[in-house]
């Protein structure tokens, strides 16, 4: 391809991954006191069951969600 059609390329995948980043960083200053206790409970504990982490999530009222 050409080498024009590679910029657009590297433009188009920049684009994703500033979106993706700016999604992160909101999905982080929302969920960050939720984040920070799973990952406590994981410092401590090394591995958590699929309930456990329901549990920690429901307490925290945290609701899934899809970025894009």
């Amino acid at each position: 391809y050409s080498e024009k059609f590679g910029e657009l390329i590297d433009r188009e995948i920049n684009k994703a991954i500033d979106l993706t980043l700016v999604s992160a960083k909101q999905i982080v200053k929302k969920y960050g006191k939720a984040l920070k206790t799973i990952a406590d409970t994981l410092l401590e504990k090394e591995t958590i069951e699929k309930e456990e982490f329901a549990a920690l999530v429901e307490k925290m009222k945290v609701k899934p969600q899809t970025i894009g």
